[in-house]
Parts: structure tokens; sequence; C-alpha cells
């Protein structure tokens, strides 16, 4: 029988992502004014907020819930509402956010204006992989093999999140 694994979060663990992530958007920030471009330029405009969040809380919803479903499997599963919960969706919607503006809005708008609408798609998501390999190897304690499944796990999502960003 596994054991129960959970993950706690805090008003810490947000803090810090929401620092961390700022570094992370600092250069695109800096960039983005540098060269004159506007938020439109990554996606963001003032237009369809509210079809843009529907969207992006369904697909957190059908995310967490296909993860859900292998959770009791492999020794997770739902502790019940808390606090910690509470926290623990900030610090993912967090990292989301962060995420779709930098590998979405800013590197794949670019990759297509300079590759091509495939080339930049497929290329934006290989890095995508390859940005998530050093987090999973600290994940997975330096287990080279776990990691990189893990990592090339993003690749696909970052195939589908990419369409949908043409899309949408």
């Amino acid at each position: 029988m596994h054991e129960l694994q959970t993950s706690s979060y805090d008003a810490i663990d947000v803090f810090g992502i929401v620092f961390a992530r700022a570094i992370v958007l600092l250069p695109v920030i800096v960039a983005m004014r540098r060269t004159g471009q506007k938020l439109e330029s990554i996606g963001i405009n003032g237009k369809d907020k509210g079809r843009m969040l529907v969207l992006g809380l369904t697909l957190s919803a059908i995310s967490l819930t296909v993860l859900g479903f292998p959770a009791p499997s492999v020794g997770g599963g739902f502790a019940g509402f808390s606090i910690s919960l509470v926290f623990g969706l900030v610090y993912h919607a967090v990292v989301g956010f962060s995420e779709e503006i930098v590998w979405r809005g800013y590197i794949q708008t670019r990759m297509i204006a300079h590759s091509g609408t495939l080339e930049g798609l497929v290329a934006t998501s290989l890095l995508f992989a390859t940005w998530h390999f050093p987090m999973s190897y600290f994940q997975f304690s330096g287990v080279v093999l776990e990691a990189l499944a893990s990592a090339l796990t993003s690749f696909p999502l970052g195939l589908l999140f990419g369409c949908i960003m043409l899309r949408s």
C-alpha cells in the first residue's frame, strides 16, 4: 500500500514564487521596453479578458482532473480543503501565468515570426521541455531518466498550449 503524499503550501511559498517569477519575467519586460513593444505583442489586451479567463480556468480544471485520476495509484490523493490548498492554487496560478507570458506570449510569437508557424511552435516546445529538465532533476533527486521523462512530458504540453494560444 502506498503512503499518502501531500504537498503543503503557505504564504512564504507564494511570496517566494512571485519573487522568482518576477526575476524570470524581468528580461521580457526589459526587452519589450527597450524595443518599444506593447503588451499586445505577447497576447495581452483589454478585450476578451473574460473569454481568456474562462479558457484558462477550463484548461486548469481539465488538467487537474486528468492529473488527479492517477494520483491514488502513485500514493497521492485529495487531502481535503485547507488554507494550504488555496495557497497551492495561487502558487500554481503564478507559475502558469508567468510561464505562458514568457513561453507562449514572448518566445513563441517571436519564434513563429522568425521561422514560421510549425518550426516556431516545435522549437518553442522543445525549449519549454528543456527549461523543465533542471527542475525535474531536483524534483526526482538527481535521477536523470526520471527527470528526462518528466521534462519530456512538457514537450507535448508545450505543443498543446502553443496551439491553443494560436487559436485563441
